[in-house]
């Protein structure tokens, strides 16, 4: 008897089927020491998945549909199947190799596109006072004009 038999829950008889809730199986991979490896899962409810992926996914996918006119026609330039690409699209799976099969012109709006949602994220303090001086300027005219 193999060892992953010894180890396993003994069957249990049922009269009826309506409690009986099927499970999907996931492979037991026996590691170098002996003990069973349980396979790590792409679970879609990890925080960045939900989070930061979904919005980068959002991006390619209106950068490609921007360039190429729509889904499918951006599935033909880069020669892969359009339900292959939703699913990489929606996965975070849709790779570099992919990108740059899409052409210079897909790059260039998709950098824009990026640049328009994340751009903020990297301001110097420079550019951020700069942008805030008339702001600033506006306050402290106003407090001067109290004083008199």
């Amino acid at each position: 008897m193999s060892r992953s038999l010894v180890n396993a829950a003994p069957s249990v008889e049922v009269q009826t089927l309506d409690r009986v809730r099927f499970k999907q199986a996931h492979a037991v991979l026996p590691s170098r020491s002996g003990s069973t490896v349980q396979p790590e899962s792409r679970s879609a409810s990890t925080p960045v998945h939900n989070g930061l992926l979904d919005r980068l996914a959002g991006i390619v996918e209106s950068a490609l549909v921007t360039v190429h006119g729509s889904q499918k026609s951006a599935a033909i330039e880069i020669q892969c199947d359009q339900s292959q690409m939703k699913r990489q699209l929606r996965l975070g799976t849709f790779d570099l190799r992919q990108q740059a099969a899409a052409g210079e012109t897909f790059l260039a709006t998709l950098g824009e596109l990026l640049v328009e949602a994340f751009g903020t994220a990297r301001k110097s303090k420079k550019k951020v006072a700069i942008e805030r001086l008339p702001e600033l300027l506006g306050l402290m005219l106003a407090a001067l004009e109290e004083d008199k």
